[in-house]
């Protein structure tokens, strides 16, 4: 699979840059925010119409975009007109790990695939002369777009091998417009994200603090509907006995009964956030059990 982009100018085709699809997976590896892609690219740059002008290209990058929204950009500082064809140059794409979880919710499982639009400077290499030395002539900015491609395996494949697959990353839903009997909900959600960004014993205990603030409220509006095999009548009191144990071990019950619901019903009944909801709560019960 190749994905190839035209350096044009003047209305002159001077060169491609084609995306390849590696035999394995794509090199990069871990930063303190996410990760780094390299991108391996094969390069072609003519000299201009019969001239015999070198080609020299300055600040070249990719910016990619799924759904009018773009993740980043790969860049490589320099490209040279080589005396070869097809010559190999890796192209640096960083994310963000909120990045990914944005991206990964738009591909839904799919190949992965970006609108690329190619930004940067050509310049003319100006032979030495017995008046002048050698020089570059006036930066020509050039501009085309495409689409790069990878196959399925190709991806998951290299962000398993940088273990960013093994990030669950959970994506808190703050309404843009929530209707207005919603407010207090959502502002209990604000302030669970914001105790929790403090962090310490005093923001864990204020996240948690909000959540159950959260539910409450939310039961007053919707009581909640176990279905049948619940008990009709519950002692409170009896309730309230339970210790912090038994109360995880309803939680890991309930989450497996959602996960059983899951498996023997039609596929299209489990969507990416029911996924994202059992494995992030199984995860965090595993954290908490420490096995």
């Amino acid at each position: 699979m190749s994905n190839q982009l035209n350096i044009e100018t003047n209305g002159e085709l001077i060169g491609t840059i084609t995306f390849n699809e590696p035999d394995d997976t794509l090199a990069g590896g871990r930063t303190g925010s996410g990760f780094r892609l390299l991108l391996p690219t094969s390069v072609n740059l003519n000299r201009p119409g019969n001239s015999s002008l070198e080609v020299f290209l300055q600040d070249v990058r990719i910016v990619f975009k799924v759904s009018n929204l773009e993740f980043g950009f790969a860049h490589c500082a320099n490209l040279q007109t080589p005396m070869g064809r097809n010559m190999p140059i890796l192209f640096s794409w960083d994310w963000m790990l909120p990045m990914l979880g944005l991206y990964e919710k738009l591909r839904s499982g799919k190949p992965p695939k970006f609108d690329a639009l190619l930004y940067g400077n050509l310049h003319y290499r100006v032979p030495k002369t017995d008046f002048r030395d050698e020089c570059l002539s006036t930066p020509y900015p050039f501009n085309s777009n495409g689409e790069i491609k990878y196959s399925r395996d190709t991806w998951t494949s290299t962000l398993r091998k940088l273990n960013i697959l093994d990030s669950v990353l959970v994506e808190i839903p703050f309404p843009s417009d929530p209707p207005s009997d919603w407010d207090e909900i959502c502002e209990c959600l604000r302030d669970a994200r914001e105790a929790l960004d403090k962090g310490g014993s005093s923001g864990w205990k204020g996240c948690a603090m909000a959540v159950r603030s959260a539910f409450e409220k939310w039961s007053k509006k919707e009581k909640e509907n176990q279905g049948p095999g619940w008990p009709s009548k519950i002692d409170i009191k009896e309730f309230h006995k339970r210790t912090k144990q038994e109360r995880t071990d309803a939680i890991r019950w309930h989450v497996y009964q959602l996960a059983h619901y899951f498996a023997h019903n039609n596929a299209k009944e489990c969507n990416r956030e029911d996924a994202i909801l059992v494995l992030t709560v199984l995860s965090a019960l595993l954290d908490v059990r420490k096995p």
